[in-house]
């Protein structure tokens, strides 16, 4: 079956490759130069995976050992390719996502317990192996260099598994779906290691994988999927979806959150709804503005940007910047975030879909509500920490109820925090983790190879 996938990546490979050419000019490249690099790379990714199965009985002697047998703790290590700019607290660098706010969160709860942690992130001209802020960091690539429908393989895929081998860990965790699961997932088979996987969201356990636009990244998730030794799941939603499309069973870890200096119960009096996010179609921001043109009682307070320049973003900017309640921040640092949600009424979240946000973690560490549109596993419904709507008007209708009766937010500031405070602190939900490193290490999930349903692999 991957034999079978790698033929049909050759048939569009340049188009899942040059599409984000940054710093190329694709009229430098011949003809000749593409098919030479595809055979290559065909041969390449073949000969990877007949090795791989090759090696299987001797990684499998590998694989049964035990790690802990000298009594140290497993050594941890996160593929999290965006996660060097909070480590190193680099303002310079500009993506962040909740994926990689969690792992840090993870990595520093492991640091305590005395876990060895290490990271594996892109290149942003640090040394190729160092220690930061406790954790070890190997360097794999960096995205502006390699040949565009080359660098696929080098030097991304083989800067992934040369900062795998410095690392040196006994347990690899990816967070997200994509070509790293399989990358890493392979290295791992290959080297007698443990792999875990972890859901970032609910595409990730479909069948489809709607959040993975490339042909190539499909393949290598599913493959990854196939050689974990586990799983980790954010929600009752994702671990059935796992188990209905793939056969594979889970473990629900729910996002935690950093417990918050300080809860300002004066926030009933603010009139600020804060939005948090990135400018993409799927998380509506055009709600939360017209929000704005039917309240103008509220401030509305947005933090974010879109990741690359489109007219949908630009049109949106364009619409806010023309409303005297709204107030665009741009993107910002992490560890400035409490100081928004000291200062707001309520989150508003107005996406189609989500795994579980950071976002509304934060708020109801802080006592605030959230108003949203998506409740995973409808727990802002059954906790009372907040209320779902699924349309403009009835998000403007809970804004306007809101101004007339202060009770509705106490008593939705309460639920908030006790919700936070039974569901999502990291000691509540790390041993559950540590628990989960601990039997794959010592092989007491194996057993997940035996439970795959092989047909829907294949899909």
């Amino acid at each position: 079956m991957f034999l079978y996938a790698i033929d049909l990546y050759a048939i569009d490979l340049y188009a899942m490759d040059l599409y984000d050419v940054e710093f190329y000019n694709i009229e430098l490249y011949n003809i000749v130069l593409y098919t030479i690099g595809s055979v290559v790379l065909i041969c390449m990714l073949k000969l990877t995976v007949r090795g791989l199965i090759k090696f299987s009985e001797r990684s499998a002697v590998a694989l049964n050992r035990e790690t802990d047998s000298g009594g140290h703790r497993p050594r941890v290590c996160f593929v999290s390719l965006n996660c060097y700019n909070l480590i190193a607290q680099r303002d310079d660098i500009a993506h962040i996502g909740g994926a990689e706010v969690q792992q840090w969160l993870m990595a520093q709860w492991l640091l305590k317990q005395g876990y060895e942690v290490s990271f594996v992130t892109l290149d942003h001209g640090q040394p190729a192996h160092e220690t930061v802020n406790g954790v070890s960091v190997c360097k794999a690539y960096d995205k502006r260099r390699g040949l565009p429908g080359l660098r696929f393989i080098h030097p991304r895929w083989s800067g992934v598994w040369s900062a795998l081998k410095r690392a040196d860990a006994d347990v690899y965790y990816v967070r997200g779906g994509g070509a790293e699961c399989g990358q890493v997932a392979s290295w791992c088979k290959l080297n007698g290691k443990r792999f875990i996987f972890a859901s970032a969201n609910d595409s990730d356990c479909s069948r489809d994988l709607w959040l993975l636009t490339q042909r190539r990244e499909k393949y290598l998730h599913r493959l990854g999927l196939s050689w974990c030794d586990w799983v980790i799941t954010q929600s009752r939603r994702q671990h059935d979806m796992l188990q209905t499309v793939y056969g594979l069973p889970s473990t629900i870890l729910r996002n935690c959150g950093k417990r918050p200096k300080s809860i300002n119960r004066a926030n009933k009096d603010s009139n600020i709804v804060l939005w948090v996010g990135r400018f993409s179609p799927d998380k509506r921001l055009e709600w939360l503005l017209d929000m704005a043109e039917a309240c103008g009682g509220y401030q509305f307070e947005i933090v974010g940007e879109s990741n690359y320049q489109s007219a949908y973003a630009e049109n949106l900017l364009e619409r806010a910047r023309r409303l005297p309640n709204v107030n665009l921040n741009g993107r910002v640092a992490h560890s400035e975030m409490e100081a928004f949600y000291s200062r707001c009424k309520l989150l508003c979240s107005t996406s189609i879909a989500e795994g579980f946000p950071n976002v509304y973690i934060e708020a109801w560490g802080m006592g605030i509500p959230v108003l949203a549109s998506f409740d995973p596993d409808g727990v802002i419904q059954a906790s009372g920490a907040g209320w779902v709507r699924g349309s403009v008007q009835e998000f403007i209708d809970v804004l306007q109820a809101l101004s007339e009766d202060d009770t509705l937010w106490e008593k939705a500031s309460i639920a908030s925090q006790k919700h936070y405070d039974e569901s999502h602190t990291m000691d509540t939900n790390m041993p559950v983790f540590e628990q989960v490193i601990g039997d794959v290490v010592r092989g007491g999930l194996s057993g997940i190879r035996g439970q795959r349903n092989v047909e829907a692999m294949r899909r």
